[in-house]
This record gives C-alpha cells, sequence and structure tokens, in this order.
C-alpha cells in the first residue's frame, strides 16, 4: 500500500465533514466560548458554526448563561469562572479585582453588562463603606468610584454580616438612570444612589431590609421585621415616596432568608428560603448555623380596593420621605398566593441581584422549575472541610442538588461565591 493511501486512511479531511454532523456535534457544545473554538479551527467549519448559528438562534437573546464567580485557589485578589452548565472551574480565566480581605463583592443582574460591586468597610472614628463598580470582563473600562457612604448609626462599627448591595443598569450605558441600593446589617440604614453625579439617599423606611430588587425607578425591598412585621415596600425614587405592606406573618414564621425576584413574565415573587439545623461532618448539630432545607414562592400582587376602609387620614413622614401604608392606606393591598410551579424559568438567588431566566433560552443547560441558591451567609465559621450551603432546588420534588461541591468552607473568609452573568455580544 503507498504512503500516499495511508496518509488518506489515516488522516481524514476533517474540514470537509457533513453538515448534519457539524450540527450534531455543536449541539453538544454547551458555552458559546466552545463555539468560538470550534470555528476556529479552520474556514470550513467557521461557515458551518455560522449557518448553524444563525438557524439554531441559540444565543439570539446575547445573553449567556448565569455563572459563579469563586475566589482563586491562587490569589485571594482574583475569582475564577465555575459553569453550572459544564460543572467545572475555568481555572484558565482569572478576574483581577481592586480586591482585600476586608471587602465583600456582589453580583449584580442581567442588564448590567457584567459590573460587579465591591464594597470595603472602612474602620475610622466614623465608619463608612468605600463603594465601587468594577468590570472585570471590560479591561478597558475603568471602574467607578461611588461618593463614600456614612451609615450615620449610632453603632461605631460596621458588619459584613447581612451586608448586601445591589445594581441595577449599566453604568456606561444608563450613567443618569442606574440604581445601586445597600442594606447594611445592624443600622437600620438602606440608602441608594441613582445616576453618576449624584450622592446617597438614606431610605428610613427600608429598615430590615433583606433583598431588594429595582423596576423603572422603583425600588422593592422585603424586610424580615425587628417587631415591626414583615413587609413588602416599594419606593418611587423621584416622588420620594414609599408604600408599606405587611405580610401575614403564618406564612413566614420559619426561620429562613427572603427574596424578591421579578419573573419573565414581570410578576413579582417573593422567594422564602427555609432553613433549618444541620449535622456537620462530624455528626454534630450547629448550635446557631441553619442549612436549606427547601423554599417556597409567592406571587405577591398590589391590588386596589373597591371602597376605602378605616385608616391614617394623612401618610406619615420621615426625613421629608412620604410613607404610605398599604394595608391601611384604605386605597391598596398586598395579595400573596403560592406557587407551586415556575414552569420553564429558573431563578437564581444568594449574594447578588436576585433575578430569572427561562431554561428554553438556554437548552440542555439549566434545570427548569428550579432555584439555583448559593451560600449568602457569613454567620458562623464552620471547619474548613465543611461544604457551602449551595444547591439546585427542585420545585417539582422538592429535592436538592449539590452545587459545585468541591467548594468548603476554607475559603469562606476570603469571599463567598456569587451569582453573574458575563458580557455577551453575540456570535457573529
Amino acid at each position: 500500500m503507498s504512503n500516499k493511501k495511508l496518509c488518506h486512511i489515516d488522516c481524514p479531511d476533517w474540514a470537509s465533514l457533513h453538515g448534519a454532523l457539524v450540527y450534531l456535534l455543536l449541539d453538544k457544545l454547551l458555552e458559546p466560548i466552545d463555539h468560538v473554538r470550534f470555528a476556529a479551527v479552520c474556514k470550513e467549519w467557521g461557515a458551518v458554526s455560522e449557518d448553524y448559528n444563525e438557524a439554531k438562534h441559540r444565543w439570539c437573546k446575547k445573553r449567556l448563561l448565569p455563572m459563579l464567580l469563586i475566589s482563586s485557589a491562587e490569589s485571594e485578589e482574583k475569582l475564577e469562572l465555575y459553569s453550572i452548565a459544564e460543572r467545572k472551574v475555568y481555572s484558565n480565566i482569572e478576574l483581577a479585582l481592586p480586591y482585600r480581605k476586608s471587602m465583600r463583592c456582589f453580583g449584580s443582574n442581567h442588564d448590567s453588562g457584567g459590573w460587579l460591586i465591591v464594597v470595603d468597610i472602612v474602620e475610622a472614628e466614623s465608619p463608612y463603606l468605600d463603594i465601587t463598580l468594577v468590570n472585570p470582563f471590560r479591561k478597558e473600562v475603568p471602574p467607578i468610584h461611588l461618593p463614600r457612604l456614612v451609615p450615620g448609626s449610632p453603632f461605631n462599627y460596621l458588619s459584613e454580616q447581612g451586608l448586601k448591595v445591589i445594581l441595577s443598569g449599566d453604568p456606561t450605558l444608563n450613567p443618569d438612570s442606574f440604581v445601586v441600593l445597600a442594606i447594611i446589617p445592624y443600622t437600620d440604614n438602606v440608602s441608594y444612589i441613582k445616576g453618576l453625579n449624584s450622592v446617597w439617599v438614606f431610605w428610613g423606611y427600608g429598615f430590615g431590609s433583606t433583598d431588594a430588587i429595582v423596576n423603572k425607578s422603583k425600588i422593592y425591598s422585603v424586610s424580615r421585621g425587628h417587631g415591626f412585621g414583615r413587609r413588602i415596600l416599594f419606593l418611587d425614587v423621584d416622588q420620594a415616596k414609599t408604600n408599606m405592606f405587611y405580610l401575614p406573618e403564618p406564612l413566614f414564621r420559619s426561620p429562613g432568608k427572603l427574596y424578591l425576584v421579578e419573573s419573565a413574565q414581570g410578576d413579582l415573587l417573593l422567594v422564602q428560603r427555609v432553613m433549618e439545623p444541620k449535622k456537620n461532618v462530624n455528626g454534630l448539630h450547629h448550635n446557631k448555623e441553619l442549612w436549606t432545607s427547601s423554599f417556597v414562592i409567592h406571587k405577591a400582587t398590589f391590588i386596589k380596593r373597591d371602597e376605602k376602609v378605616d385608616g391614617p387620614c394623612s401618610p406619615l413622614r420621615l426625613r421629608g420621605c412620604s410613607l404610605i401604608l398599604g394595608d391601611g392606606d384604605r386605597s391598596a393591598a398586598v395579595q400573596l398566593n403560592q406557587v407551586e410551579s415556575i414552569g420553564d424559568e429558573v431563578l437564581f438567588v444568594g449574594n447578588n441581584y436576585s433575578f430569572s431566566v427561562l431554561a428554553s433560552d438556554y437548552p440542555g443547560t439549566c434545570q427548569p422549575n428550579s432555584i439555583y441558591y448559593t451560600d449568602d451567609s457569613m454567620e458562623i465559621e464552620l471547619d474548613g472541610d465543611a461544604p457551602y450551603d449551595m444547591g439546585i432546588f427542585n420545585l417539582a420534588d422538592k429535592s436538592i442538588t449539590p452545587l459545585c461541591s468541591s467548594l468548603n468552607h476554607s475559603k469562606r473568609i476570603i469571599q463567598p461565591p456569587f451569582w453573574t452573568i458575563p458580557p455577551f455580544s453575540g456570535l457573529w
């Protein structure tokens, strides 16, 4: 047999693979970066990849699947990406941040273009928060330093426990309308800032808040009570008016946390994270540490009453910001309906802006009718080999699947994992 024939047998013409076979291969690639690598092999594969993406529209919305950002094993000043589709860490991709142990980092939602919030707790005679917006996915964009946030609390310290800062909007695309909101624990301080060249505004009625979202210049938050009962509030930023709605206590007596999520249909979802004591690796109960056991979802609907009922004759006021007590306002109330299934939707909650995506937009990569959650509790230090309280909760069978189980509390003092959505301009 000639050398030419041997070469023909041993070295097939990969560039001439049939289009249908290439489509089957591309169906198996879950991440856009893998498609980019595939298309870069040769001109022929690039052409077929372009035809595939035009035909399939897998990323027609130019949106990537949410990913986890975790502390790098090499440096505490860097973060790594974890793919929930491939269940692996992209150790070859490290994101540099102006970050050290005294700081906390928070993820933003899908319309923020990959921006993150880095918060430095500065200890001084009057402690304050130094908050910086950074985009590690776009190195050419400089960080944005927000004005110093001084809580104005009688307490002379600040703590990272329970601290949460959210960003809504891309500050480069919407420099006048993006919103940053800071929930500061133990100080009953919730403050927000809208746009560049602005100042922090103290939201007096937001005390006790555990989570918040922003929609069209309105801030919606949920509070844990502090003796005043659990409440949903929404603040009209432009009018400086707050509406407050008390929640029925019997529904929310279990220990846990509350999140707010805007569904793909625009509904406001109240997500309760039910927690209970769990044994550690030595078979002993943690006295104070609570672990996630389930989730309960309610749809919150604000309704207008047909007739006014007895209540205050005029709104209350605090620091120039008017308050309308929704249930005692004589004109509106909140109605809660438990949601047994969210269908094609997937919720992402934790140390980030809570958000929702449709599983059908990412075929084969995430589980529909589920809640992906991270460990956003920093209160108790556990053994180094204790796993993070993070997983995937299935609403259909109430099961929990571990998420990124290789992570443990040995990194807990550095940075808890959080969700982010890297910016994406599409494939071709």
